[in-house]
């Protein structure tokens, strides 16, 4: 698939992102994806906060932490209250301190952007599981 430098519109370039992703093609995601965040959005046909969320995980997949954290944060500038992006946020933050990718201090960061997300949406077994294991990694 080649891409379109004309292609503004972001939808089928978010879609061919997230397919990319599913199937293990990170760096094609990356590439996909990051067209999509530069496009022009339709708040009737896709939520812009999505495309900024998927564009940070594959940035987190091929190995780019402190720009998959950045992107999550974009993501959250545009809907605050969207939780997935606080969690996977808080893990890519979390996991990047442990794994030595980045500054320790992330895995305080992370901890404190999954308890905003679990104040947000308190049923959400994923983020109390992710919760439990970053406190445990922690030693609280």
């Amino acid at each position: 698939i080649r891409l379109d430098p004309t292609d503004h519109d972001s939808l089928p370039l978010y879609h061919a992102g997230q397919i990319l992703t599913y199937q293990g093609k990170h760096e094609e995601a990356v590439q996909y994806l990051h067209k999509a965040v530069t496009g022009f959005f339709s708040p009737l046909t896709i939520r812009e906060e999505e495309i900024w969320h998927d564009y940070a995980l594959s940035l987190w997949f091929v190995q780019k932490p402190q720009d998959a954290i950045l992107n999550f944060q974009k993501a959250l500038a545009i809907n605050p209250g969207f939780t997935k992006a606080m969690n996977n946020q808080a893990c890519a933050a979390a996991y990047g301190a442990l794994s030595g990718a980045l500054p320790r201090e992330y895995l305080q960061h992370g901890l404190q952007v999954l308890e905003q997300a679990l104040a947000l949406d308190q049923e959400n077994t994923l983020y109390w599981r992710n919760a439990v294991a970053l406190l445990n990694f922690e030693g609280d």
